[in-house]
């Protein structure tokens, strides 16, 4: 009996060691990303910008993710302009955008599928917040072996504020078609690690 047990606690401290040294434990999704995006000119995309993203460590298959536009154009520049004047809608107004919330999950060894929502808003004369525009962003992600950078594509569908009727609750009805979509590729996606202070 003792030596079963020597030999079971043998293999788990071996199996422990070996998998802190080849870095496993620290190859998870999640954490801190910056990209870079082009999604060409206005009418065919929102030009190119930086986004930052939050992604929950990987439980269970599944990640929250928060994303950031920067410096992007809340009233998404020459695109809303020409929706405005395509549709009738009102996004050349919009004063500002929330991040974009959502969620991921897993569809092969290192590809994440997402789904996530943000909003544009405006002030009306009475000072309460209205929504211009909800965008439903979808795609995929394929991480390297170390989860340190990603490549994928990426859906930007832009919809009226009155898309979303029945239920309201924030999300366009399925039935509701887009005002635009701008496809893009997500080329160069890059984790944040922590580094040493600069002096």
């Amino acid at each position: 009996m003792k030596k079963a047990k020597w030999i079971i606690a043998t293999t788990v401290i071996c199996a422990l060691l070996l998998a802190t040294a080849s870095g496993k434990w620290y190859k998870r999704a999640g954490g801190a990303y910056i990209g870079y995006i082009d999604t060409g000119p206005p009418p065919g995309g929102l030009g190119e910008f930086l986004w930052e993203a939050v992604i929950t460590p990987d439980t269970g298959n599944r990640m929250f993710l928060e994303v950031h536009w920067v410096a992007l154009d809340p009233a998404l520049g020459g695109l809303g302009l020409f929706l405005d004047g395509t549709y009738g809608t009102n996004i050349a107004e919009t004063e500002g955008r929330s991040p974009l919330t959502g969620e991921m999950i897993k569809i092969g060894r290192r590809t994440w599928q997402y789904t996530q929502i943000g909003y544009g808003w405006k002030k009306d004369p009475a000072g309460t917040l209205v929504v211009t525009y909800i965008i439903v962003d979808t795609g995929t992600l394929v991480f390297s072996d170390d989860y340190q950078t990603s490549v994928g594509d990426d859906r930007m569908a832009i919809f009226a504020p009155d898309s979303d009727q029945n239920p309201k609750d924030g999300i366009p009805d399925d039935l509701s078609a887009p005002l635009y979509v701008a496809v893009a590729p997500l080329p160069s996606n890059v984790r944040i690690n922590v580094i040493e202070p600069y002096t």
